[in-house]
């Protein structure tokens, strides 16, 4: 069906017809003028359905952000000898001028095109220079779903999107609006002016319509005509296609071969890329990861040894969470829904899947069908590793506020953990001649803390599968990505805001630590403020006595009192001497933390990395989150665990120092 779907795409692609304006093209700085697009109805074929239908895509939709963003200007969208686009950068020999696209009169819209003055491209553009070349078309993207209704006079169904979005425009030999002309002759203006200034004769603009609307039946048949014909061509295409493959595989013995079914199945499988596939299918193992009614774990090592099924879960994550380029393997299956993937993993278990109504696909692609399942598919593992690829890439945006001052720990059960002190190791002694070198003091703390599990279920069931709901295989795991960041977060800030005593009975922020400025002399962040915070760091001593002389690293605020931390730290020249930001304040690093305002929104805390205070930890071997899931026979659907091992803990209080505030 590959050729069927070329030929039907140059006829009724998502592109739109233009054509330049007579007389605009500027030698200087290489620009012309083009109408871009009139709106016109086109068209198109819908592969998955094998249905044609009228694309509708209003003018008054039309979002020209990309086009006037400066975008390229393609020879022929960028087709490859396949007719698939593949723009390369030879194709590109102009651009959109910024800010130039335009909708006139809600007629037409109109964008200026700065083009090339490279040699390899000079003889396309001298052609449009001449007018020879003088139609146009535009790559797009649709936005949301279509309203559909159905074409009164042709019977076909029409889909109308609200919005879209050029991305693109390129001179083409065959344009999508070929009714469109040049801005200075739109088809159905009722009057024209002749050379001497006087206005066609009612009779004559009658005629004019008339002759219009024998042109345009004559080019409404031609195209039909032309999808007709494309219709039975790639229909024995087709035919020849499936039958080559068969051919080939018999030859290799793998006539029987589920992996060859589906390529078979798959139009867009050529000859020669199903022989190197073949190889491929001869010399790998047909061994498939089964999934039990136990939790499996997932990621790489959960995945099926098949390429196809690795394409497809990247396919579904991309799909479902759209950023970076997807895998070239996933490209293959870009756009594929939920349920056509499921068809495809039962297609491979050898049965029917055309024949089953939603449910039962489902079922037995999820393996809950009781007859089959003798029948392994690879449905749940692709939904489950496209699931855990979502949450990864979620996680790894997400960051910890705390990092940069508190101490990363990694213990190896869930027991109590004290930390090491050390006294007189602040400076070092003199050793007389002759004399023993002496032991420093070393002892535990007593302060303690461990790490905790914590854990969340969540699933994906009958009905979203059923809906093709991707957002749950995107939004969701995203949430959950967050929501381990936040409780991090949550356990970490406690410490703050809690203001637990430590072991000597005594809280962590009080006037006998020395790392308290109480409310009577507190205040919020200021030049004076901030610098009683630096001398409680510098007078701070070790166990012993001696002075650490401590440098503060970190101002660390609730929400209410970013603005006053802005102003104290911001570089602007002061008027006066006296008003000068001293530069170790310019040097904290701000930390503003909203979990701080729900315990005082006039509270704020100063950190020092020199001592680290402040200890926070995983378990060994567990440092990332785990991501697991199962089927879930009695809701239909699959589970998915999130579980994630983390503590936080005091280990004294030299390091950090609180202002109450007014």
């Amino acid at each position: 069906m590959a050729d069927r779907t070329e030929d039907l795409n140059r006829l009724a692609d998502s592109t739109r017809a233009m054509s330049i304006v007579p007389n605009s093209w500027n030698e200087d700085d290489r620009t012309i003028e083009v109408t871009f697009s009139t709106g016109a109805r086109g068209l198109k074929y819908d592969w998955r359905s094998d249905t044609v239908y009228i694309e509708d895509l209003p003018l008054s939709g039309m979002d020209m952000t990309d086009l006037n963003n400066g975008a390229s200007v393609l020879r022929n969208h960028g087709f490859d000898e396949n007719g698939m686009r593949n723009p390369k950068l030879e194709d590109v020999f102009g651009s959109v001028v910024p800010g130039s696209a335009v909708l006139v009169d809600d007629a037409e819209a109109r964008a200026l095109l700065k083009l090339s003055k490279e040699p390899s491209d000079e003889e396309l553009v001298n052609k449009i220079k001449d007018d020879i070349v003088r139609k146009w078309s535009y790559g797009y993207e649709k936005i949301g779903a279509p309203v559909v209704t159905k074409d009164a006079e042709s019977g076909y169904e029409v889909r109308t999107w609200a919005a879209h979005k050029p991305f693109e425009i390129s001179a083409t030999p065959v344009p999508f609006d070929g009714g469109t002309n040049t801005r200075n002759a739109q088809p159905g203006v009722q009057a024209q002016q002749t050379q001497e200034g006087s206005t066609m004769t009612e009779e004559e603009t009658r005629a004019a319509a008339l002759a219009k609307q024998e042109a345009d039946a004559t080019r409404a048949k031609e195209t039909q005509d032309a999808i007709d014909a494309a219709i039975v061509k790639g229909a024995t295409q087709e035919a020849t296609r499936q039958k080559d493959i068969k051919a080939a595989a018999d030859i290799v013995g793998l006539g029987d071969n589920e992996d060859v079914r589906t390529m078979i199945g798959d139009t867009t499988v050529g000859i020669h890329e199903a022989r190197a596939k073949l190889l491929e299918f001869k010399a790998a193992a047909d061994a498939k990861t089964k999934v039990s009614g136990s939790f499996a774990t997932s990621g790489d090592s959960g995945t099926d040894s098949s390429a196809r099924s690795a394409a497809l879960t990247d396919a579904l994550a991309h799909n479902a969470m759209p950023g970076d380029k997807p895998s070239e393997g996933a490209q293959h299956f870009s756009g594929m829904r939920v349920r056509d993937i499921a068809k495809d993993c039962v297609r491979r278990m050898g049965l029917d899947a055309d024949a089953m109504g939603p449910g039962q696909l489902f079922e037995t692609a999820l393996g809950m069908d009781g007859a089959r399942a003798h029948s392994t598919s690879d449905f749940p593992l692709i939904l489950a590793n496209a699931a855990n690829k979502n949450f990864r890439a979620a996680f790894a945006q997400e960051s910890l506020n705390f990092e940069s001052f508190a101490g990363r720990r990694v213990v190896n059960d869930f027991k109590e953990v004290k930390e090491l002190q050390l006294g007189n190791f602040t400076s070092l002694p003199v050793v007389p001649e002759g004399a023993e070198i002496t032991y420093g003091t070393l002892g535990e703390s007593q302060e303690t803390w461990a790490v905790l599990s914590y854990a969340r279920r969540f699933g994906i069931f009958r009905q979203a599968l059923i809906n093709d709901d991707l957002g749950a295989f995107g939004s969701i795991p995203a949430r959950m990505a967050s929501a381990i960041n936040r409780t991090m977060l949550d356990v970490f800030w406690a410490l703050f805001t809690a203001n637990a005593n430590l072991a000597d009975g005594i809280a962590l922020f009080h006037a006998s630590h020395a790392n308290l400025t109480a409310g009577g002399a507190g205040g919020a962040p200021s030049v004076t403020q901030i610098g009683k915070g630096r001398l409680s760091f510098r007078t701070q001593t070790d166990l012993d006595g001696n002075p650490l002389s401590l440098i503060p690293s970190h101002l660390i605020f609730p929400s209410a009192l970013e603005d006053k931390v802005e102003q104290v730290m911001g570089t602007i020249v002061p008027a006066t001497t006296a008003n000068v930001t001293p530069s170790y304040i310019r040097s904290l690093q701000p930390i503003s933390e909203p979990r701080l305002d729900n315990s005082s929104i006039t509270k704020w805390f100063m950190a020092s990395s020199m001592w680290q205070s402040m200890v926070y930890g995983y378990l060994a071997g567990a440092e990332m989150p785990r991501f697991s899931s199962r089927p879930d026979w009695e809701r239909q659907g699959i589970e998915f665990k999130i579980e994630h091992d983390f503590g936080a803990g005091v280990t004294d209080w030299r390091g950090v120092y609180q202002n109450a505030g007014v």
